[in-house]
């Protein structure tokens, strides 16, 4: 009833998942990698040795899909914007990888082994290339970020195109196919398969997701088709189906975000069952019975191992001297490009084939890819376990603190949205939970709200989890939805709170309806506020416009660092969008905050040509992002509270985030950033001579020009020298609420700080005004201010005049002395950075 090799297809896969189980405890316990022990356990139970199993067609079949699998995930994990940043270093570490054991071979086969030049350069493209066999070590180390291990990933490409290479030339060269035509016709067909796989795939991959309405199932079926399909087209064009796999894998690489419910899934099946299969089925190959026959063997698998070691060792140490890596990264780079498999069977299989390998070669190949199998991966567990604890003992800064955040849920239609927005802003090193919350209005239908909110919550959760990210949801009960959304974020300490918008105002008052314009006007947390038009894994750039001065505001390394992590996890490119005058210290801004990151600017003369420049430089898969501030910062312009609308209704197809700042530090220890402004200096500025009556519908410079004649006196040149400084504004519009306006200048033609203040009793009508304006203020800070102290006294004049009830006061004034006593009876205290 029991024979050998057991052929009953559920005995068989119950066999193979026990060692997939058993084999990686047991050498764990002996200080090896499980990985070790799932090729050792393979060359127990495989046919030359106790013949348990056998490796058949099904054992290759799964092997194969093992192989491409790993791959496909391995350049799927790859950390792109890193590896923009690592290109050049994948390139030149990948050469030298092959050059070193390369040379070694030809120069040992050619002189003291007797192989012709064609076996030497054969061998040498067997020994040359490696498989990232260590790469599930790496990944649950959680140093695949690493640039060592970035650079290694990519160079892993470079070795195994040129060792197909190499074995394409030697074939064609044995085979007497090596004329003009033949190396045209492969040289066009591998472009035109990298112009296939780089430019036709992502799109493909772009317009599935869009219209797949997040089901799961057939996401992952659809990439299993793509990636199996493009390494069988890769042996079409010459090349190995590994490369294809692994190429397909940086293709789609920014539609499947790091720490998305996909990805997770991806891993799950690869190491659980495709991957180990193909571990085993390497083990399968060696043959006990050749190893005792004579030392030939041995002898050849210890020359093999030898070029291996030495040649990778070399190229290790070369690139820790060229580039500074550390002797820990060293070893890691070593570990992860010693194994030999994939582009090492492959060479080694077709070399017997077309006659240069004899058996007792192969053999050796064989012992080879046991004995680099074993040291490679027990190298990265060692040296990456010290790798990550390096990490980990890094100082952070205060701005690195993990992130409490927030996401109010109440759309079920946005509720997915939203959470793929905070697990992708959510620090893949943070331990902090992500914290789903609805609020239900009191009332006689308090339990159908409740069961509705849990509902959506319910989902939420089960997102989180296919992502591996912890939650805290809670349904909280309340009069007032911007109560019980305030009340859970101080309850909760939260820092960053992530919710949704539809893309209109429900009033013309509001910048985006009543409860979004309450809660940002009762928190001083980072507030994202999200519009959703795409999925978040369909984009591949982030377009971020960043005001003038918000790189002076406290808020600004905060809320940086979140949108370059959000861009790190879903793999897009950042270009940033400034005034040019502002983008040199904003970009050492940028630089300074972690994570480290490859970005682009595009600048503009003035901040009002931002929309005109998002339409000629946006494509249709960017994803929108502007950098905003509340009213009353430092850097706050009225112009800010109408640009989302304004961006939302231009480019109604494009997702569309507006961050806005925090206005606190949030560091543990200290009470915060705020102090006060002494409301004697808006006093000494609004001096009794200041404030002018009367003033008539004119062009908008003749009102300046009248305006700063009565307040300055007769001083033609000094009002044409501020005029045009006042008119630029910087590109904002000047109003701040309806029948009040705001110039100002810092300029080097005044002496004195002085607030001018304009009242038209009939109104006059300045360009980029919604209605006529009957207050018109006029700030002129000398230059000797500094810059900081300017933005101060810009926002405490910005904050002058708050109500409709002082506008009309102002307005049926009847002197100039009256009109001052009352503006600064409502002179208020206002909060800047200490």
């Amino acid at each position: 009833m029991f024979s050998l090799p057991i052929t009953d297809p559920v005995l068989v896969f119950a066999t193979v998942m026990l060692i997939v189980l058993l084999a990686p405890i047991l050498f764990r316990r002996l200080g090896l990698p499980g990985i070790v022990g799932l090729i050792v356990a393979g060359a127990v139970v495989g046919p030359n040795a106790i013949g348990l199993l056998e490796r058949g067609d099904t054992f290759e079949l799964l092997g194969t899909v093992g192989l491409l699998y790993l791959m496909f995930t391995a350049g799927l994990s790859m950390d792109l914007n890193q590896f923009a940043q690592q290109k050049s270093r994948s390139f030149v570490f990948g050469l030298i990888s092959f050059l070193m054991p390369q040379l070694l071979a030809l120069g040992i086969g050619t002189m003291l082994l007797g192989w012709d030049v064609m076996t030497a350069l054969l061998v040498g493209a067997v020994v040359g290339s490696h498989t990232l066999l260590a790469y599930p070590i790496a990944e649950r180390l959680g140093i695949t970020k690493n640039p060592a291990v970035t650079m290694t990933m990519g160079g892993t490409m470079v070795t195994d195109l040129v060792s197909l290479l190499i074995l394409a030339i030697v074939s064609a060269l044995v085979s007497g196919e090596s004329g003009v035509l033949f190396w045209t016709q492969f040289a066009t067909l591998v472009v035109a398969y990298g112009l296939v796989i780089f430019f036709v795939l992502p799109r493909i991959g772009r317009w599935f997701f869009q219209g797949s309405d997040r089901q799961a199932d057939m996401e992952f079926i659809f990439l299993l088709a793509i990636v199996f399909v493009a390494a069988y087209a890769a042996e079409l064009v010459y090349l190995a189906p590994i490369i294809g796999a692994f190429m397909t894998g940086i293709a789609l690489n920014r539609l499947v975000p790091e720490r998305s419910a996909l990805m997770l899934r991806i891993k799950f099946v690869g190491d659980a069952l495709f991957i180990p299969f193909f571990l085993i089925s390497v083990g399968m190959l060696v043959d006990a019975a050749v190893l005792v026959q004579g030392l030939d063997v041995w002898i050849m698998a210890i020359v093999l191992t030898f070029m291996v070691w030495a040649g990778k060792f070399l190229a290790a140490q070369g690139v820790q001297w060229i580039y500074g890596y550390s002797s820990t990264e060293r070893w890691v780079i070593f570990g992860l490009s010693t194994p030999q498999a994939a582009a090492t069977l492959a060479v080694t299989l077709i070399g017997f084939e077309i006659g240069l390998f004899d058996e007792a070669l192969v053999n050796a190949v064989i012992l080879l890819i046991v004995a680099t199998s074993v040291l490679g991966p027990s190298l990265v567990e060692k040296y990456g376990r010290e790798l990550a604890l390096q990490a980990e003992r890094e100082a952070y800064s205060p701005s690195e603190v993990p992130q409490r955040i927030m996401v109010p849920l109440s759309n079920p239609e946005s509720a997915d949205d939203l959470m793929d927005v905070a697990v992708l802003l959510r620090s893949g090193t943070s331990d902090e939970p992500i914290y789903p919350t609805t609020v239900v209005r009191d009332g006689p239908n308090v339990e159908e709200g409740v069961a509705r909110g849990e509902s959506i919550l319910s989902k939420a959760v089960i997102q989180a989890a296919a992502a591996e990210v912890p939650v805290v949801p809670s349904t909280r009960v309340d009069y007032n939805v911007v109560d019980g959304m305030v009340r859970a974020i101080k309850e909760e300490r939260i820092s960053t709170v992530v919710i949704g918008w539809q893309g209109t105002s429900s009033a013309r008052e509001y910048i985006f309806g009543s409860i979004l314009d309450q809660l940002l006007e009762r928190t001083r947390q980072m507030v994202i506020v999200s519009r959703f038009k795409q999925p978040m894994n369909t984009h591949t750039r982030m377009v971020l416009a960043v005001p003038p001065y918000a790189d002076r505001e406290s808020g600004f390394g905060d809320a940086m660092r979140a949108l370059k992590v959000l861009c790190n996890q879903a793999g897009l490119e950042l270009v940033v969008v400034a005034a040019e005058a502002s983008m040199r210290p904003l970009a050492k801004r940028i630089d300074a905050t972690k994570p480290s990151l490859p970005w682009s600017s595009v600048s503009i003369d003035r901040w009002a040509q931002l929309v005109s420049k998002l339409d000629e430089i946006v494509e249709p898969e960017d994803l929108l992002v502007l950098m905003n501030e509340r009213e009353g910062s430092i850097a706050w312009r009225p112009g800010l509270d109408r640009l989302p609308g304004v961006i939302a209704q231009r480019f109604e197809e494009h997702t569309f985030l507006t961050a806005y700042m925090s206005e606190e530090a949030f560091r543990p220890g200290q009470s915060g950033r705020l102090e006060r402004v002494d409301p004697a200096v808006l006093a000494e500025a609004v001096r009794p001579e200041c404030v002018v009556m009367g003033v008539q519908q004119e062009t908008t410079p003749d009102v300046l020009r009248h305006i700063m004649r009565c307040a300055l006196g007769n001083q033609p040149d000094t009002i044409e020298a501020v005029l045009p400084k006042l008119l630029d504004a910087d590109g904002y519009a000047p109003e701040l609420r309806p029948g009040v306006v705001l110039y100002a200048a810092h300029t080097r033609h005044v002496e004195t700080t002085s607030l001018l203040v304009g009242i038209s009793a009939d109104g006059v009508s300045p360009k980029q005004t919604s209605q006529p304006a009957h207050i018109v203020l006029v700030l002129l800070v000398p230059r000797t201010v500094p810059t900081d102290a300017y933005l101060q006294r810009l926002a405490a004049a910005a904050e002058l005049i708050q109500t409709e009830e002082v506008v009309e006061a102002l307005r049926t004034a009847e002197t100039s002395k009256g009109a001052r006593k009352l503006l600064l009876e409502h002179t208020r205290t206002v909060p800047v950075e200490g």
